[in-house]
């Protein structure tokens, strides 16, 4: 894998976050907050597609040489390449022959390099860490080593890439590589001071989740608020605390307190991330009318962005506004058209307007990188349990819910219903693992599940004369 070393002297990391500020922030943060004229990314999506190779570099490239020049902000240039985040695997041959027939070309490096990283976030998954097996960290691993690679030959040809920079403090996020990433803020900082992304970056890299801690953030907060101009955009980053004491209260299910962060954080500045986290707190609070004003509010921010896209479809379906949120999804699929998350969304909208066999198909690829997703394992045996009623095919991916998944008394519950309505005497165990689930009290169990295991052990013992 590559490495930024050869660019730069290692950093104390005691010493880095002053250091940085000190060298990198005197000339301040471009870019201002208000709304800006942003490309379309399904248009650039396309011209990758269609191999309008000489179209798309110049595009990219025009982007990147205004920002440089002054005339544009940053964000532009974030949100074009961005839209290569992206899932198609008929992009990959795309960028291999951009790159073949433009070698020199730091925006065919940088798309498939974020493309690239896209997959490693994607072969990871969106679940918790005791939840992701083995396989799926090293296959993302294998993915990112592949966009590092990509991501600094581009800083290599152009380093005044602060999309590129930004896309290396992510990929060394998950990594786990703090130093590297302490490294990539320095180097990307001294190449471009003026870069937002990099700040903004490096900030969240800094949150307690992440290996960082509040008096961190705190620290760079209050010295960029003294070495730096009041341009919009460091305006916004002083929310930065603010928002991170208000993501830790509701990540503690202190959801009620984290209102009053969100709101101090969102008085620094409309940052769509900021808007975002607010809508999603008042969606695990049940309040929807506010969830869905503030979900828009980010969207307006930050338009095309297919996981708020697919976010605000939940809340829509909550409120029963299934054509409006379904329309949100179509538009997240297009944007990333394999995302397991979004792919697993459309399958539950497509199966409450009993579009059954369309909502297998949308399972059906959200396999394509999510083979060993609980979510979705379990989403399409239930398909084929109940609305398909093909008990038989229920089996299998039931049964890998049940292991992915041990201890989840409805997957338990359901597995069982499958075997037995398959005449299949592993139900017996099936039903009594279920039983000695519930009866260890760590999930409530229905008691007319619980009346149904006894009678079906009762049938499949002495009816069916299935062994005990």
């Amino acid at each position: 894998m590559k490495s930024l070393t050869r660019f730069s002297s290692l950093f104390s990391p005691t010493a880095f976050c002053f250091f940085l500020v000190s060298l990198c922030l005197l000339g301040g943060v471009n870019g201002a907050a208000a709304a800006e004229k942003y490309p379309d990314r399904l248009e650039i999506l396309a011209m990758a597609r269609n191999g309008q190779i000489a179209k798309l570099d110049a595009l990219l490239s025009g982007y990147q040489e205004s920002f440089e020049a002054g005339k544009i902000s940053e964000r532009v240039v974030n949100f074009a390449f961005w839209s290569f985040s992206n899932s198609d695997p008929a992009l990959a041959p795309r960028f291999d022959a951009w790159i073949e027939q433009m070698p020199n070309s730091y925006s065919a490096l940088l798309a498939r390099g974020l493309y690239r990283r896209n997959l490693g976030r994607i072969s990871r998954g969106s679940r918790s860490a005791r939840r992701t097996g083995k396989s799926r960290y090293e296959k993302m691993r294998l993915y990112l080593d592949l966009a590092t690679s990509d991501v600094i030959g581009a800083i290599e040809i152009n380093n005044k890439l602060g999309t590129a920079y930004g896309a290396l403090i992510g990929i060394y996020m998950l990594n786990g590589s703090r130093n590297e990433r302490e490294r990539a803020v320095g180097i990307g900082l001294r190449a471009v001071p003026n870069s937002f992304t990099i700040h903004y970056r490096y900030l969240y890299s800094l949150l307690p989740w992440w290996g960082g801690s509040l008096a961190e953030i705190r620290a760079f907060i209050d010295e960029m608020k003294r070495l730096s101009p009041r341009d919009g955009n460091l305006k916004m980053l002083e929310g930065f605390y603010d928002f991170a004491i208000a993501e830790g209260l509701a990540r503690n299910g202190k959801r009620r307190e984290a209102l009053e962060y969100f709101d101090r954080a969102l008085s620094y500045g409309e940052l769509g991330w900021y808007r975002y986290s607010l809508g999603w707190n008042y969606y695990k609070l049940k309040e929807y009318k506010k969830a869905l004003e503030n979900m828009s509010r980010a969207l307006a921010v930050r338009p095309q962005d297919a996981f708020f896209l697919y976010k605000r479809a939940i809340i829509l379906r909550k409120m029963g506004r299934y054509d409006k949120g379904f329309t949100d999804l179509k538009l997240a699929a297009k944007l990333d058209v394999l995302d397991p998350d979004v792919l697993l969304e459309v399958a539950y909208a497509l199966r409450d307007r009993r579009f059954y066999d369309q909502a297998m198909t949308a399972l059906n690829n959200a396999l394509h990188y999510g083979s060993n997703d609980y979510y979705i394992r379990d989403a399409r045996g239930r398909l084929y349990l109940y609305e398909l009623n093909d008990p038989v095919k229920a089996v299998e991916d039931l049964r890998m819910a049940t292991l992915l998944w041990p201890g989840g008394t409805r997957t338990m519950y359901n597995y069982a219903l499958a075997l037995y309505r398959s005449s299949d005497c592993r139900a017996v165990k099936a039903i009594k693992d279920f039983s000695k689930a519930c009866r260890k009290g760590k999930a409530s169990c229905r008691s007319k599940n619980l009346t149904w295991a006894r009678n079906a052990t009762k049938y499949l013992t002495r009816t069916v004369g299935c062994a005990k």
